[in-house]
């Protein structure tokens, strides 16, 4: 059997020295990866630009239509029946849908390259 300390010339590490130079190195590592994940969620949100924005303005205006189109039918309802039927009737209406939609989210899951994100080890030459 080969002895370590003669072939390098170096004392004898301890098993508490070598755990820590691999907590940090794993710690390193991470970081690594954070910072790569970061930068490539940036890149990629950057190629999306002025599309972006479009669709977030979009979605916005649209929850206040969604929410004005529910407080109309609640103002409607409430002529025709008492008012606490008439919150019921289009809360309940409106948590259904949601229902529904969440299911069928759920059932047919898509992941997009930035929610999946690269395979391990991407980039990783790279950085080192």
């Amino acid at each position: 059997m080969i002895d370590a300390t003669a072939v390098s010339g170096a004392p004898p590490r301890s098993v508490a020295a070598v755990l820590h130079d691999m907590l940090g190195n794993v710690d390193r590592m991470m970081r690594l990866e954070f910072r790569l994940a970061k930068a490539e969620a940036r890149d990629e949100l950057a190629s999306l630009g002025g599309a972006a924005k479009l669709v977030v303005a979009g979605a916005a205006l649209g929850w206040f239509a969604l929410g004005f189109l529910l407080i109309g039918a609640f103002l409607l309802l409430q002529t025709m029946e008492a008012p606490w039927l008439a919150a019921v009737i289009v809360g309940g209406s409106t948590a259904l849908v949601a229902v529904v939609l969440l299911l069928a989210g759920l059932r047919h899951p898509q992941r997009s390259r930035l929610a999946s994100g690269p395979p391990p080890g991407h980039g990783l030459k790279e950085t080192l």
